[in-house]
């Protein structure tokens, strides 16, 4: 099986800045890196049940493929949930990718 035989779900990869607004007031803000292919591996830790009835994972693992703009990602939304990544791990050789260990965040609602 190749790579990207894996890579079936759709997800989006964010930032995070501080940008002073008006009146001086820092606000963080989450601009989109981007939108990428990625192979999922969802936490073995259970899961948190929401008002919809879904069950989404406290934890996932995402696999895409290396590019040098994705190592600045500090949120990825899955599904419409947002996870905060916790790791980066890069691999680099003949089939170059980077895996986020990421942890449901708490409070927010999809």
């Amino acid at each position: 099986m190749t790579m990207l035989a894996g890579m079936r779900h759709r997800i989006t990869l964010m930032q995070e800045q501080n940008v002073i607004g008006a009146g001086g007031r820092i606000t963080k803000t989450t601009p989109i890196i981007t939108d990428v292919w990625a192979e999922v591996t969802e936490g073995l830790a259970g899961g948190v049940e929401r008002a919809d009835k879904q069950i989404y994972p406290t934890s996932a693992r995402f696999k895409v493929r290396y590019n040098a703009a994705y190592q600045a990602a500090r949120v990825v939304v899955w599904r419409g949930v947002r996870y905060r990544i916790q790791g980066t791990e890069r691999m680099l050789g003949t089939n170059p990718t980077l895996t986020f260990d990421t942890r449901l965040i708490e409070g927010e609602t999809p």
